[in-house]
């Protein structure tokens, strides 16, 4: 397994691979993520625009020449509210693997090398967010070290309590 920088030659499989996320989100909380077709997928996730992004990683992982899984962080940096202490976060915002390519260790490799550019960035902290519904993702960012932050509650109008 190679973990390499994305390219655009990867537009098609990270396309892909993002609506199978999405398509997982969708599933889960049809409430909040809209249904989007195959076709319409390479308008919502620009890679180029991604790749010029200075403040971007985008990694992927090769596996039998193939694009077996992604991996895209964003370096936020410090805030400008002066109640916050300045720091600079990445920000993982899509850990992937292929069905047929997970239980490999790949997304571990994709993490560990999102988390060594961080640092390379100076982050302070690497961040992600987890949908409650999505139990093994939990289990698998407890399993490398990452612990919770903090919670985001929600009642839905007519949800009885």
């Amino acid at each position: 397994m190679k973990i390499r920088e994305l390219t655009i030659k990867d537009f098609e499989q990270f396309n892909i691979l993002m609506l199978e996320v999405h398509d997982h989100h969708v599933k889960k909380r049809p409430d909040i993520y809209n249904k989007i077709e195959k076709s319409d997928s390479s308008m919502v996730w620009d890679l180029d625009a991604l790749l010029r992004n200075k403040n971007y990683v985008l990694l992927g992982a090769e596996l039998d020449g193939d694009l077996a899984g992604i991996c895209t962080m964003a370096i936020r940096e410090p805030s400008k509210n002066s109640c916050i202490v300045p720091r600079i976060r990445g920000y993982i915002e899509v850990i992937c693997v292929r069905k047929d390519y997970r239980r490999r260790g790949i997304a571990t490799a994709l993490y560990n090398e999102a988390v060594r550019r961080a640092w390379r960035f100076g982050a302070d902290s690497v961040e992600l967010m987890v949908w409650d519904f999505n139990k093994p993702a939990l289990e698998f960012y407890k399993s490398l070290g990452m612990t919770v932050q903090r919670y985001i509650m929600e009642k839905k109008h007519g949800q009885e309590y």
